[in-house]
């Protein structure tokens, strides 16, 4: 019997490269339909990602061969997919029958919740600039989502964390 996990690692970096995660131009980086067309994993699909058959059935990963995904008999073995691209990470563990053991999503400078924006532009940051934001998904579970806005007034630079229903969490100064 083995006691330590067998890794394998299917190197997804290839198809991140591709069509659906192609880079956008500034004037339409933050637009909601470019959102989902330049990333893997969105609300639509956070459920499917927590298993992998259902990975394999959907093949969100731009055409790529998922056949090599296959359920390991013994108990020790674990199948990892990681991938990047421009403004998405992901890593994503599953344990023997596919069921998700551990994941992160992170997304860059995506379109924030409407609630978020109204925070932006309200008294308290109306002189700030929006420089970056980062959206991180934990085990791709709605309710562990939060964002970090990048904000800069002049050299001063403020990051500022919101939870996934858009509520502020505390300043980062």
């Amino acid at each position: 019997m083995k006691t330590k996990p067998i890794l394998l690692t299917l190197s997804l970096i290839l198809s991140f490269a591709t069509y659906s995660l192609a880079q956008q131009s500034a004037s339409d980086r933050y637009s909601i339909d470019n959102y989902h067309k330049s990333t893997t994993v969105n609300e639509s699909n956070l459920n499917c990602f927590k298993n992998l058959q259902c990975i394999k059935r959907n093949n969100f990963f731009n055409g790529s061969d998922l056949s090599m995904i296959k359920n390991n008999r013994n108990r020790y073995d674990f199948i990892t997919i990681e991938g990047s691209s421009k403004n998405e990470d992901l890593y994503a563990k599953y344990d023997h029958y596919g069921h998700l053991v551990s994941a992160t999503v992170v997304h860059r400078n995506i379109p924030l919740p409407e609630k978020i924006n109204r925070q932006l532009v309200s008294a308290e940051f109306s002189d700030w600039k929006m420089i970056g934001n980062e959206r991180t998904i934990e085990n791709f579970d709605e309710r562990k989502i939060h964002y970090q806005v990048v904000l800069q007034k002049g050299d001063e630079i403020r990051v500022v964390s919101f939870n996934g229903n858009g509520e502020s969490l505390r300043s980062l100064s």
